[in-house]
């Protein structure tokens, strides 16, 4: 087993959506965070919590007065996130390379995080029934 790390700790969805939504919370997450960034040499957020994170956005419009938000307004926003000062992701690079396909393929984030998973790992098929990964060059489907 792994020891912690004291001067690490992570965020979670319900997080993060409270600070990009201007929830009820706002002002307490936005002042755990400051107080996190000067305690903490580490603000650890998991790419689980991006693919979140991008799927709850995808269709807050459906739930709130919030307008339907574009999948490059969904890129800047997580962008930003990445971009924090402290904050860090293990798999940045592949989250990254992923909101490159999510917009430039118009896919799920979803299957951007899979496209991106794959390709990394030197991968150019997949078994799928999806149709999303025809629209990536080389991800020939087999199914």
């Amino acid at each position: 087993m792994q020891r912690r790390n004291p001067l690490k700790i992570a965020v979670d969805t319900s997080f993060i959506l409270t600070v990009i939504l201007k929830r009820k919370d706002t002002q307490k997450a936005e002042s755990l965070l400051r107080m996190a960034a000067g305690k903490y040499s580490e603000v650890y957020l998991p790419s689980q919590v991006i693919a979140e994170v991008a799927y709850v956005l995808e269709g807050i419009h459906k739930y709130s007065s919030i307008n339907k938000l574009s999948k490059l307004e969904i890129k800047g926003i997580i962008e930003g996130i990445l971009n924090t000062p402290k904050v860090k992701c293990k798999d940045e690079n592949l989250v990254r390379k992923a909101l490159d396909f999510y917009v430039k393929k118009n896919i799920p984030f979803g299957d951007a995080i899979i496209v991106s998973d794959v390709i990394e790992n030197g991968i150019n098929e997949i078994l799928t029934f999806d149709r999303d990964f025809e629209r990536i060059v080389g991800m020939g489907g087999s199914s």
